[in-house]
């Protein structure tokens, strides 16, 4: 594997997920918001080969927690790459920490703003709540933005918390083991388990969350309620999303090592059969898929299924598209090029998608009255909508991404890193006190990977 500093397979995935999402949540946010039991009608009234070959795309509706594991894999993968080519250059790796935090945070802004202005409207709070604009398009009223709004978890927030959490894990860890990164491999997916396992047992205990976040709004506890709305009751909880993260984590570390593909697979997939397994003895146990598909929370025998799922997702395509080399990565690389578009403008579509959905859709509503349960109409709505989202991508990309939230974030990334708070960051770099000074070539072997390693000794 030749070392790359993104991994194509990630900007492949993310891209995808985005033009999937553009689809399905105008579907069930837009078309069937109104009536839920259409879907169903819907479903029912097609072939059922079609359904089968529809299937996949039903299963992924639940991964809203794979952007989690794409940071995850994109963060440890570039940390590992630097501790392994320059293990003792702490200027470099203290820039990635800085870059890295400045990004976390600025995307930790961007889902506040989004919350305040453009997110559709949330339910996970026992009652509805609604975003300046996007909200008040879906109800035909203006309310200003509330502390519940304000709170509701999204995608853009795992993201942010998982890459600040993950780059103190990882550092940390690389820290002490960066001659045996194997042990740091061992140690995420670890971590990984040990959230997985939390999870569990939180759902056991806990149950219906209601209860507790209504006692917690009556004692005005709001504090106390931010964080328990962070750990527990929605889909985008840090238990076991964080899970996620780790998981990719452990994988993107492991790719960083220049491993062979069938080291990385057999690791890899041998994880993926455990959470399969896992989501295996759940079914053998009763648990019954179609009456929890569409719940707030996912249920763990689904949260289970989807980490197997998407780790060998993840791993085909890593063997499709970066284990190939020269003419015949290039020739695949082309085949899904339209997908980076998707992935480069990925925050501008979380952002702006629901409300250049909510407006389309009213538009139609004008005219056609609830269109639902009318297929022609609906394959007419997405196709609009399609069109819509391919000139604004086009025309991001003509003016150079400018007004988009990847030009937000990029431009107050670099604010942010010239604040004196960021200098502390340098705290993290300062070299292990039980760690020996790398002398000469000879020494320096060590911390490289076979391939450099014969470079090494060339040179000496």
């Amino acid at each position: 594997m030749i070392f790359m500093k993104r991994l194509h397979s990630l900007d492949i995935l993310r891209g995808f997920m985005m033009a999937y999402i553009i689809i399905l949540h105008a579907l069930i946010q837009r078309v069937f918001v109104s009536d839920p039991a259409a879907f169903a009608t819907t479903i029912d009234k097609l072939p059922v080969l079609l359904v089968l070959a529809i299937s996949p795309f039903i299963l992924i509706s639940l991964w809203g927690s794979v952007f989690s594991f794409i940071t995850g894999i994109a963060t440890a993968y570039q940390m590992g790459g630097i501790m392994r080519d320059s293990p003792n250059d702490l200027v470099k790796q203290n820039r990635f920490l800085k870059n890295r935090f400045a990004t976390s945070i600025m995307i930790y802004i961007v889902y506040v703003l989004n919350n305040i202005f453009f997110s559709t409207r949330s339910i996970e709070h026992g009652f509805p709540t609604q975003s300046l604009f996007t909200g008040s398009l879906e109800n035909l009223s203006i309310k200003a933005p509330t502390f519940f709004s304000l709170t509701a978890t999204s995608t853009l927030e795992t993201i942010a918390l998982t890459g600040i959490i993950i780059t103190l894990v990882l550092r940390s860890s690389l820290k002490k083991h960066h001659r045996n990164p194997a042990q740091v491999i061992k140690r995420l997916s670890t971590i990984a388990l040990f959230i997985f396992a939390i999870s569990v047992i939180l759902r056991n205990i806990i149950g219906d969350p209601l209860p507790i976040q209504h006692q917690l709004i009556e004692n005005d506890q709001y504090f106390l309620y931010f964080i328990f709305m962070r750990i527990y009751p929605s889909r985008f909880a840090l238990f076991p999303v964080l899970g996620f993260g780790f998981m990719g984590a452990s994988l993107g570390l492991l790719l960083s090592q220049k491993v062979s593909y069938k080291e990385y697979a057999k690791y890899a997939f041998g994880y993926a059969g455990l959470f399969l397994g896992i989501f295996g003895l759940y079914l053998l146990n009763g648990f019954k898929i179609i009456p929890h598909f569409a719940e707030e929370m996912t249920p763990m025998p689904l949260q289970f299924m989807n980490m197997g799922l998407q780790i060998i997702t993840i791993s085909v395509l890593v063997w499709i598209f970066d284990y190939s080399k020269g003419r015949k990565q290039q020739k695949r690389l082309k085949r899904v090029k339209f997908l980076k578009i998707f992935s480069n403008s990925s925050l501008s579509i979380f952002v702006f998608e629901p409300l250049v959905a909510s407006g389309l859709y009213l538009g139609y509503l004008s005219v056609f009255g609830d269109f639902s349960n009318n297929f022609a109409i609906v394959v007419s709505f997405m196709i609009n909508l399609g069109f819509i989202w391919y000139f604004l991508l086009r025309l991001w990309r003509y003016v150079n991404n400018k007004g988009s939230c990847e030009w937000i974030v990029v431009n107050g990334k670099k604010w942010l890193v010239k604040l004196p708070i960021f200098n502390e960051f340098s705290i993290l770099s300062k070299p292990n006190k039980n760690q020996p000074k790398i002398e000469n070539q000879q020494i320096l072997k060590i911390y490289m990977t076979p391939y450099n390693e014969i470079q090494a000794i060339n040179r000496h």
